[in-house]
């Protein structure tokens, strides 16, 4: 079986489709417990999963509207009952936000090592190096602007000595570079809606026109990348 925090599931693409992939591998029970902060996402999320529970058959699917830095007393037994999974493997997600975790994602790193024992999957944003510094210093500027503390974006480097500081063995995480499967995609989807608004007399706005002047600037200077990072459990046998 298999038991999965999801932190920021957004609307539920990805609850949807794990319950899917899950079934269709024949598992046997799943536990989920998924946390949005965005009150929309999660009335969109709730109604997606209502809609198509037959694809959680043999699934626990628990789904809470909060802070992932901050839980309730409801969401730590729904957490906690991941670590009593017995003979389950058991992951942390987090999908395109551990970048706005404050103060940093040392805690949550932590918590999934420590308390869950648990491998982290994450698609999240990392600094270049071997920037030059001016455009280090600008991307620090840009990330406060999203909402993300100074020291958001770390190097690669920087980023596995914190995975291993929370107790996950170097050799068994793995960081691959998807930047040129994220951006210009993300980039072209934005001018292209942009575009198809305009003809409405209608703005895609301020907000989401500066994100994609950002994310143009991240594909051609490669100063942040986009990578998806694993750090497997040390209780999790390797596969032959």
């Amino acid at each position: 079986s298999v038991a999965i925090l999801d932190l920021g599931f957004g609307c539920g693409d990805q609850t949807w489709e794990l319950g899917r992939l899950l079934g269709l591998a024949d598992w046997g029970r799943v536990n989920y417990v998924g946390l949005t902060l965005n009150a929309s996402q999660f009335r969109a999320a709730a109604q997606r999963c209502l809609e198509q529970q037959s694809t959680f058959t043999n699934s626990t699917i628990s789904l809470f509207n909060a802070d992932a830095a901050s839980w309730s007393p409801d969401i730590h037994k729904a957490v906690e009952s991941l670590a009593d999974e017995s003979g389950s493997e058991r992951w942390l997600l987090a999908l395109d936000c551990l970048y706005h975790f404050s103060p940093s994602r040392r805690p949550i790193f932590q918590y999934a090592s420590r308390k869950l024992d648990a491998s982290i999957a994450t698609f999240d944003l990392i600094l270049n190096g071997s920037a030059p510094f001016h455009q280090k210093l600008i991307t620090r500027v840009v990330g406060v602007l999203m909402g993300c503390t100074w020291r958001a974006f770390l190097t690669e480097e920087e980023y596995v000595k914190q995975l291993v500081g929370c107790g996950y063995e170097r050799e068994r995480i793995t960081i691959r570079d998807v930047s040129d499967d994220v951006f210009p995609g993300l980039v072209g989807y934005l001018g292209k809606q942009d575009g198809n608004l305009a003809e409405y007399g209608i703005s895609l706005g301020s907000g989401f026109r500066l994100a994609r002047k950002v994310f143009a600037w991240f594909e051609r200077t490669s100063v942040i990348r986009g990578v998806i990072v694993i750090a497997r459990s040390n209780s999790v046998k390797e596969s032959p």
